[in-house]
């Protein structure tokens, strides 16, 4: 039996039995954790509790949660600064991309030995690894 076909305590996040559960679009969505307990104060305030004054208090959850969430917000985020897309990544007759890391640097391979770098260009790649990778009567074969 799966996960989704039972529920420890309750039967409030099984209400029809084929819909998608909280963590269902959790997942879906890739929430992080203020919004995941947000979304779900408000996805189960109206069946999880008998009275109106349990179902108020998930609703305040949900404020708390959104409370802090704006104040962390606030704190930490800058709002987005205008850049420039990087180059995609070239490889040469002597590197070999093999991966972009997303902070500007690519995974390089130097053809002639397999050494592995990660560096901003093939220049910088060629500067780290010394001699190797340099202009040295290699000839790339298609490999």
């Amino acid at each position: 039996m799966s996960a989704n076909e039972t529920q420890v305590a309750g039967d409030h996040y099984r209400r029809t039995g084929n819909e998608l559960q909280h963590w269902d679009l959790a997942v879906l969505y890739q929430w992080d954790p203020f919004q995941y307990q947000i979304t779900k104060y408000l996805m189960r305030w109206k069946y999880k509790h008998a009275t109106p004054e349990e179902r108020l208090k998930d609703l305040q959850k949900a404020a708390h949660f959104l409370q802090k969430y704006i104040e962390v917000y606030r704190e930490y985020d800058t709002p987005p600064q205008p850049t420039q897309a990087p180059a995609p990544p070239q490889s040469n007759e002597y590197w070999q991309v093999e991966g972009y890391y997303g902070d500007l640097t690519q995974h390089y391979k130097c053809r002639h030995c397999g050494a592995e770098v990660r560096a901003a260009s093939t220049a910088e790649a060629s500067a780290a690894h010394g001699n190797c990778a340099q202009p040295h009567g290699y000839v790339n074969q298609g490999d």
